[in-house]
């Protein structure tokens, strides 16, 4: 019963780390995405290429906070799976 149980917490652990990394991306995406305006406001002003930055600084922008959702619905995902799992064998968890 011990391994069991055991296996078990590692699921919960599992479970937490898909949210915990999708929160670490969101926050490193932000950080990101504020250097790069740094680097357009201070570096590349105008021009071909300032247009192009300030594109890609308007989708890169976009994918902020969209890890971390995606790591939300994965992690409720493996709450309901585990969930089944215990109400349908008592005996392991």
């Amino acid at each position: 019963m011990q391994f069991d149980r055991r296996c078990y917490n590692g699921k919960k652990r599992f479970n937490n780390w898909w949210w915990v990394q999708g929160e670490q991306i969101d926050k490193l995406s932000a950080v990101y995405v504020a250097i790069l305006k740094e680097v357009k406001s201070k570096a590349i002003v105008s021009g071909d290429v300032s247009k192009a930055l300030g594109a890609y600084i308007t989708y890169a922008g976009k994918l902020n906070k969209q890890v971390g959702s995606i790591s939300t619905v994965a992690k409720k995902q493996i709450d309901n799976f585990l969930s089944k799992v215990d109400a349908a064998d008592q005996y392991l968890f």
